[in-house]
């Protein structure tokens, strides 16, 4: 087999399907897959599609199952020197959405929003179904969340709606319900984010996508918590307890200080 022929395409899958598994919670089969897929990059094309797509399975264990901010800043460095080049120009408004969202993460607020400020633009001439779309809204959801900044949350939400949930795409590492949740507390909705809190639940079990449950449950969490007075504090801290759950049966030691640090502040 040659260099770019069927081991790229082993290398493709290998990422795929190490994604599936880590969003079905099934972390050791993961694992497997991105040892497999590491072995065989030196006999792929390096800055390949093949071997860029293999490398997003680090990146989303990285955010998912180590929550390790500072962990997906040489991935995204990695992506935005691929995006400039000429075949791989269409990566560049997600990753520096992603910029933001990482920025934001490390805890530089003001410049995350900056940058998701900067890039509004690519959520906004995206087309239904664009490759990377939901990614994209998802990144610039969260920074303004961790941000707790809802200056572009009305315009999020309009694309949000528009372009994932009515016509009901959905990715791995994202839920367009979860989204809209967040918004939704943004905006200073809260009856309104809890149900769509609800709805991602939901969603996300039905599919057997529970990676993202225990943090779904923690925004949810923090919304009570950011209430004060206002808040339902029983919901917050139920929602934790339903987070324990899933990080025990997942095995997500490592999600147990952001936990840990909602329940802290629902308690203040």
């Amino acid at each position: 087999v040659d260099r770019t022929g069927l081991v790229s395409m082993a290398v493709f899958m290998r990422g795929a399907l190490g994604r599936l598994h880590l969003a079905l919670g099934e972390l050791d089969a993961a694992a497997e897959l991105q040892a497999e897929g590491e072995e065989l990059m030196p006999r792929v094309e390096p800055d390949s599609n093949a071997a860029t797509h293999f490398e997003t399975l680090a990146h989303v264990r990285s955010l998912f199952v180590d929550d390790d901010a500072a962990a997906i800043c040489p991935s995204v460095e990695h992506l935005e020197m691929l995006a400039a080049r000429e075949d791989s120009r269409w990566l560049s408004g997600p990753v520096r959405m992603m910029r933001g969202h990482s920025l934001t993460a490390l805890g530089d607020h003001e410049a995350g929003m900056i940058e998701v400020g900067k890039n509004l633009v690519v959520i906004e001439r995206a087309h239904v179904g664009a490759l990377n779309l939901l990614a994209t809204i998802h990144a610039a959801v969260q920074a303004s969340w961790i941000a707790d900044r809802a200056e572009h949350a009305l315009l999020l939400e309009h694309h949000l709606h528009l372009k994932a949930l009515e016509p009901d795409f959905c990715r791995l590492d994202t839920d367009g319900r979860w989204d809209a949740a967040v918004l939704c507390a943004l905006a200073g909705r809260p009856d309104e984010a809890r149900v769509w809190f609800q709805r991602a639940h939901e969603r996300l079990t039905d599919q057997g996508g529970i990676l993202l449950l225990p943090y779904v449950c923690c925004d949810e969490a923090l919304m009570e918590a950011r209430l004060g007075s206002a808040g339902d504090r029983a919901n917050g801290r139920r929602r934790l307890d339903h987070a324990r759950e899933w990080v025990e049966r997942i095995g997500l030691p490592k999600l147990l200080p952001r936990i840990h640090g909602v329940a802290a502040q629902l308690s203040g």
